[in-house]
């Protein structure tokens, strides 16, 4: 029985899809990996595809102690996998331990470069952390280097995450005329850039911050219900958006 190695974020998720560069590198480092994997004993192979599985569905629903032991059973057996090193940093991100985060995705950026997933976690971190630039960059990079295999769903939050960068950036730089130029220019191209006739919660999820920066919490509840409403039967999760929202509000307190 052939069992061959099979980086699980990018077959699992199928988020991502690296472009032209990255995926050479990718390939490349895929192929060494594959060389590595088949020279294992096939009972560790098998162990390892469990393994994989398991700690991801522990991650997707939530069961982080439980996904951090089993990621940490699969580096017993196969330390060489990048996607091992993306998997544990997402679970450091669950539970906002960012230094640990980052040390795994550094790990994983020296074997296979800066691939989308990686991009997007680290502009996960500077979000989260409410380090704007740095959370303006990394989406940016996200969206730069995405592929049109990656969702449009993940797109759309890395370009709200920007406009509740620049909306933060431009109301804390007001004696900087230069910066408030260009932070208004970015908030406008966004604004601009989706509307109640696009398939998003883009629009809604704007006017609430909108509302929250004019410290106006009646007009953001109403945005946030209109969302509510309008994408309740639809396949969209407002997860994301909510959370990005909330991320927004705290730093202001």
């Amino acid at each position: 029985m052939i069992i061959r190695y099979i980086p699980p974020l990018l077959t699992a998720f199928i988020l991502f899809i690296p472009t032209l560069n990255a995926q050479q590198r990718n390939n490349t480092a895929i192929k060494n990996l594959n060389r590595v994997f088949s020279n294992l004993p096939e009972t560790d192979r098998l162990e390892y595809s469990r393994l994989t599985k398991k700690s991801m569905r522990y991650l997707a629903n939530n069961r982080i102690f439980d996904a951090l032991v089993t990621a940490h059973q699969m580096h017993v057996i196969f330390k060489d996998d990048p996607n091992s090193y993306i998997l544990l940093a997402n679970i450091y991100l669950k539970i906002q331990k960012y230094d640990s985060a980052r040390k795994n995705l550094k790990q994983a950026e020296k074997m296979l470069g800066i691939t989308p997933d990686i991009a997007f976690a680290y502009a996960t971190i500077e979000f989260n952390k409410n380090n704007w630039n740095a959370s303006i960059k990394h989406n940016q990079n996200f969206i730069k280097i995405s592929s049109p295999y990656t969702k449009k769903s993940l797109l759309e939050i890395a370009d709200f995450k920007i406009f509740l960068a620049l909306l933060s950036l431009d109301s804390n730089n007001t004696k900087n005329k230069k910066l408030n130029i260009i932070h208004k220019k970015g908030i406008n191209h966004l604004k601009q850039k989706y509307t109640f006739l696009d398939d998003s919660p883009f629009f809604y999820y704007a006017q609430a911050a909108i509302k929250i920066q004019a410290n106006d919490s009646n007009g953001e509840n109403e945005w946030r219900r209109k969302a509510n409403k309008i994408f309740s039967n639809s396949s969209v999760q407002l997860a994301q958006w909510n959370n990005a929202l909330n991320i927004f509000i705290t730093s202001k307190k």
